[in-house]
């Protein structure tokens, strides 16, 4: 049996705990216990869909607990926006006046109605099991060939099997008659929360991409000042732990970072070898001509050339993650 499980407020949870128990629930299994005699208790398992309402994100509910959401968890648990830039969690307010008014008559109506359609629903499913079952399939295809083309990384295309599964829900209840909704409602309102999540998490890369992207960006945030000289000097300029030097050539900025400066300051935490290769591609360094993303530079005050990473900093702080 596949049980649903609405969880509110994740918020209030331990922020320490809350990954793992991210994990727990959709890998369908408990922790293995040991009981009174010391024997392995059987592991408890299900198969359970849920969701969970909150004010913050998985990640930045994690953040206050000193922890780092990993990639896994947060496909595990899709933080979709509620705010539609129109009437908050609503695109349409029906002739209501105002949100708040939506609000209160939704919350009304479920109370009285909950769990009628989901017993029709079930009850239209399971009357041939067969058929509903190739419908899944091909409404499933159906969404995921229209959106296909926004992923992009694993993670996106994981995700995106898990709204084409919602979409295809919400197409059958539409043809069993019971939702009063076109035949495209239910595929749109999915593709929607669907595309928010993607602009949300910063973009079609995957997780761990993003994340060294705007590590990348900080850092050049933060000491993008303090900590790179002036390819021309500057008696008035005191660089402290110095990272390197910075250019400005044809209007454009570039920053020339120090091997070791990139690898533990800028990649702290990070593979730099797979940092750099994002760079490379995202065209925030600018390889050397044979291809490397580190390049051979005269550095003022330098006798000899010195290998270092040049940065585009135009790119660095404009572009989009």
């Amino acid at each position: 049996m596949i049980l649903y499980l609405c969880l509110d407020e994740m918020g209030q949870m331990n922020p320490k705990e809350v990954g793992e128990t991210a994990y727990m629930l959709a890998n369908g299994m408990g922790k293995l216990r040991a009981n009174k005699n010391a024997y392995a208790r059987e592991k408890h398992t299900w198969r359970l869909l849920f969701l969970s309402s909150g004010e913050i994100s998985l990640a930045d509910h994690m953040k206050e607990g000193g922890k780092k959401v990993r990639a896994g968890q947060e496909v595990r648990i899709i933080d979709i926006p509620s705010d539609t830039g129109e009437h908050g969690a609503f695109e349409y307010l029906h002739s209501m006046e105002h949100g708040a008014t939506f609000s209160r008559h939704l919350c009304q109506k479920t109370e009285s109605y909950h769990g009628t359609l989901g017993r029709s629903f079930i009850k239209k499913l399971v009357e041939d099991v067969f058929q509903t079952t190739e419908k899944i399939k091909k409404y499933r295809k159906e969404f995921i060939d229209k959106n296909s083309s926004t992923t992009q990384s694993g993670q996106i295309s994981r995700a995106l099997h898990k709204f084409s599964l919602v979409a295809a829900a919400g197409r059958l209840a539409t043809d069993y008659n019971l939702t009063g909704w076109t035949d495209e409602d239910a595929f749109w309102a999915a593709e929607e929360c669907f595309k928010k999540w993607v602009e949300s998490r910063g973009g079609k890369n995957s997780s761990e991409e993003i994340s060294a992207l705007k590590q990348v960006r900080h850092f050049f945030e933060l000491h993008g000042e303090s900590r790179f000289s002036n390819w021309k000097g500057d008696e008035n300029q005191k660089t402290i732990n110095r990272a390197g030097y910075k250019k400005v050539s044809s209007g454009s900025l570039n920053f020339f970072v120090f091997q070791e400066v990139f690898r533990s300051d800028i990649c702290s935490g990070l593979n730099p070898n797979d940092v750099a290769k994002v760079l490379v591609e995202k065209g925030w360094i600018i390889p050397s001509s044979d291809g490397k993303s580190s390049r051979s530079e005269k550095l003022p005050g330098l006798d000899a050339s010195v290998r270092c990473y040049r940065f585009d900093g135009d790119k660095v702080f404009a572009d989009v993650i």
